[in-house]
């Protein structure tokens, strides 16, 4: 098990293929999408696990946890360096582009301390949003690395954007994959990003 990796998490292994991006500064090499597929993946499926805890506020505080450390993972993997400011800008386009989305769900999951029909509404409805937001906030990060690009204020508003977009396709996607009892198996490694 290597040293950032916690015991849940699928082995790490080599990228199957990678592209060389060239650019005014330089050229430097991509992650394979393997590799990025695998990431956000593995924390869409931690993310379902999250939903199905019944401590109020431990969910959400958990949920941006794994978010941030999803995005982390995504910018090594992208070879951009991670600097300690963009907590709080990444914070703040977490909340501002997934929570709006997620104020339905978690009516529900207020509603899910009913006696009798309340449980069953917080497990049909937060784990699907929860992996949905982890998606779409992935993905959207994924797309902005790939550009070379740090994080700035400008970007941070885009990436919110790109998040508010791609919540309901993420939905889908997610909810398929669930629908099947599992995410596509292309593969369930990730790979270093030293």
């Amino acid at each position: 098990m290597k040293k950032d990796q916690t015991p849940d998490q699928k082995p790490e292994a080599a990228p199957h293929t990678e592209k060389t991006v060239h650019n005014e500064q330089s050229a430097r090499t991509l992650p394979a999408p393997e590799t990025v597929n695998a990431i956000i993946r593995n924390r869409v499926h931690s993310s379902l696990a999250i939903a199905l805890v019944p401590v109020p506020a431990f969910d959400m505080a958990a949920l941006a946890a794994l978010q941030l450390e999803m995005i982390y993972k995504l910018a090594k993997a992208y070879d951009i360096p991670f600097q300690a400011q963009w907590g709080k800008q990444i914070t703040i386009a977490l909340v501002g582009g997934i929570l709006p989305s997620l104020l339905t769900p978690k009516l529900s999951d207020l509603a899910r301390y009913i006696p009798i029909i309340g449980p069953g509404l917080g497990l049909a409805t937060l784990p699907l949003a929860n992996a949905a937001a982890t998606y779409a906030v992935g993905k959207s990060f994924a797309d902005h690395f790939a550009t070379g690009q740090g994080l700035d204020k400008a970007s941070m508003n885009k990436i919110s954007d790109s998040i508010k977009a791609g919540y309901e396709t993420s939905k889908k996607t997610v909810s398929g994959w669930i629908g099947k009892g599992k995410a596509p198996t292309e593969t369930t490694v990730e790979t270093p990003a030293s």
